[in-house]
């Protein structure tokens, strides 16, 4: 349910992702859409760039969020419509945290591994 977000936060600008709602407006599959949110809302509202060949998995794509004060965000969005397991995700140097949460993520070689549903949205911080 969350494939238009995962491929515009992917393929496209995030900072203009938005959501048209009417009166009958429902969403199905909650967990997807919260989780979804949590992520993207974790990251700060500045331009990204697509960080090419930084994953082992050419349907998941890796984008960077340098910021002067908080350290590189990466946003990182399973295009497939397939989940995928132990993904190797290359990153800058330093401590790797969870953005939604702010728990540690275990990196090794300046690399994460991953495993992400279909287009699941990860943030992580790294500072």
């Amino acid at each position: 349910c969350m494939q238009g977000e995962a491929m515009a936060m992917a393929n496209g600008d995030p900072r203009y992702i938005g959501y048209l709602v009417g009166r009958t407006y429902a969403r199905g599959f909650p967990k997807y859409v919260r989780d979804f949110n949590t992520a993207f809302l974790s990251l700060p509202a500045l331009p990204s760039q697509k960080l090419e060949r930084a994953s082992s998995d050419a349907e998941v794509v890796v984008r960077s969020i340098p910021t002067e004060k908080h350290g590189t965000y990466i946003a990182i969005v399973n295009t497939g419509m397939k989940d995928k397991a132990a993904v190797e995700v290359e990153l800058p140097a330093g401590k790797v945290t969870d953005a939604a949460t702010g728990t540690p993520v275990e990196s090794a070689g300046g690399k994460v591994k991953l495993s992400l549903y279909p287009y699941q949205l990860r943030a992580l911080n790294v500072k």
